[in-house]
């Protein structure tokens, strides 16, 4: 056996070091959830997600989108974006009403050796008396000169979950109309939910087009993007992932109801599709977006049996899941899984009308549907049955 003396220095430099990791420890500040109003300037902080708003009375802005300390956006980024009109006349403009008839005539016929429909159309289009004009765009350069009041409220309107409002007034060009904007952010999760509301308790009818909700302006180190969700015949992803090239550090942008009037973009803009969507608000009316999210990640690649595991990877299959399940996605009652679907062209053809789904209705209130049996349903039994012939299955 070799006794071999440690020198004093060396145990002293020990000593030391353990002395300062304890330190470390004590001091460290672990993740908090907190919306703080400080003046002009509003600190959320979601876990390591972290974004700061600026208010005043000319705009309302936001700069230091932050994940674990590191700024992702390159500029102060608009909050919103939105276009506003006004009717001319100041009236309702028509819409589209409930009516039995049908839009065409079809009648049986012969088309090459089989059975077939000949359909003629109807002209029941109405023209439209209202116009739409004095085209505003509103966004960060001329924000001050159509809102002149800005009013924070910060509130806990459930368990575990805080939001801040910033409702701002008009009583300039839109007298009467208000924009809020909403954050909310959830205990536990590095997300933050945002959407917009306008209120109009004016006498102008008005329209609202080309809203953008979500404008990141991501620094160049984390332009990379993964589709979580495809994009495909013209419906845009409704979840992509911004990050460094190696998926270390970033952020998740998630628009919650997909579909082809929502638009989320590679570039980080996300909000409405400008050739789809416009929404009239009249006297005492209101409207209110879907929301967007930001979910962020971040944390070191290392490789397992399979292969190289990111804080993007871990993030999705862990934290985003199971903010997906907890807070966004609304659970489903087991007594209710099983939903009858009307089915359209097989049995009505062109003849698809409110009175015409309501009897269809009618018959599904008496209908034994949860004891159908599966095999009636998936079998080839299912055409012979007549409560078959007003199922989409």
């Amino acid at each position: 056996m070799r006794i071999v003396d440690t020198p004093k220095s060396l145990i002293v430099l020990c000593l030391v070091l353990v002395d300062c990791m304890c330190g470390f420890a004590i001091t460290h500040t672990s993740p908090k959830w907190e919306i703080i109003k400080d003046g002009d300037a509003i600190r959320i902080c979601a876990g390591i997600l972290e974004q700061k708003l600026f208010t005043s009375q000319e705009h309302i802005t936001a700069s230091h989108l932050m994940v674990n300390g590191a700024v992702l956006n390159k500029e102060d980024l608009d909050q919103f974006q939105v276009s506003f009109w006004k009717a001319f006349p100041n009236a309702e403009p028509k819409g589209i009403g409930y009516s039995s008839d049908a839009g065409v005539e079809q009648t049986d016929a012969v088309k090459n050796q089989t059975d077939a429909l000949a359909v003629k159309k109807k002209n029941r289009s109405k023209e439209q008396q209202v116009i739409w004009t004095d085209s505003l765009r509103v966004a960060k350069v001329n924000f001050g000169t159509v809102f002149d009041d800005c009013k924070v409220q910060v509130s806990a309107p459930g368990k575990g979950i805080n939001r801040v409002t910033l409702t701002f007034s008009s009583n300039r060009v839109l007298k009467g109309v208000s924009a809020a904007v909403c954050y909310e952010i959830y205990n536990g999760h590095p997300a933050i939910r945002k959407w917009v509301k306008f209120l109009n308790q004016g006498n102008q009818w008005i329209k609202i087009s080309n809203l953008l909700i979500e404008q990141l302006h991501l620094n160049k180190t984390y332009t990379r993007n993964t589709l979580l969700t495809p994009g495909t015949r013209g419906i845009n992803p409704s979840i992509i992932a911004f990050s460094d090239t190696t998926a270390s550090v970033g952020i998740i942008c998630a628009s919650e109801i997909p579909s082809k009037l929502r638009h989320l973009s590679t570039d980080g803009t996300g909000g409405y599709n400008t050739g789809f969507f416009e929404w009239v608000i009249g006297p005492g009316e209101s409207f209110e977006s879907e929301p967007l999210f930001l979910y962020a990640f971040s944390g070191e690649s290392y490789p397992t049996v399979s292969s190289l595991s990111t804080a993007l990877d871990r993030c999705v299959e862990s934290g985003f899941h199971s903010f997906l399940k907890g807070r966004i996605l609304r659970p489903v009652s087991q007594s209710k899984g099983i939903a009858p679907v009307f089915c359209s062209w097989t049995n009505y053809g062109a003849a698809i009308n409110d009175e015409n789904m309501h009897a269809s209705a009618a018959v599904f209130n008496w209908m034994p549907v949860g004891q159908i049996p599966e095999k009636m349903v998936d079998g080839p039994f299912r055409h012979q049955n007549p409560i078959f012939r007003i199922l989409k299955i």
